[in-house]
């Protein structure tokens, strides 16, 4: 039987740490503070949170593999330069870290962070100036 009183990383004890409480609400609303932030309001940052979703969907491709990250949706060469000619550029790892297809035009990834911004100023409740 394996001592499961022994310190491991960060000082955490294995069999000691309490289990999570769902509380009633939706798993994916746990795993997302953002989504589950209580506002006066009775809103939940919904708002924000969907245009959260909106800015990462549009700067990654979005799929589930174990072994690698999404690839960003960006060109490897664009008229402001080219990502091969930076230092720490390897051709055959960094190639199928790029999205192929649906990259985004720098305006529309522009409008989408404008989105998240005026959406992360409404939730901290600032005002534009």
């Amino acid at each position: 039987m394996p001592d499961r009183t022994r310190p491991i990383g960060r000082g955490a004890i294995i069999g000691r740490m309490p289990r999570p409480a769902l509380d009633g609400r939706p798993a994916r609303e746990l795993a997302h503070p953002i989504r589950s932030a209580p506002r006066p309001d009775g809103g939940a940052g919904e708002v924000f949170f969907e245009a959260y979703l909106d800015f990462t969907r549009m700067l990654f491709e979005m799929y589930g593999l174990v072994d690698r990250d999404a690839p960003l949706r960006a060109h490897i060469t664009i008229p402001n330069g080219n990502r091969r000619s930076l230092a720490w550029w390897n051709e055959s790892t960094m190639v199928g870290c790029f999205a192929t297809s649906g990259i985004p035009d720098i305006d529309d990834i522009r409008a989408a962070y404008e989105r998240l911004s005026d959406a992360f100023r409404n939730e901290l409740y600032l005002t534009a100036t």
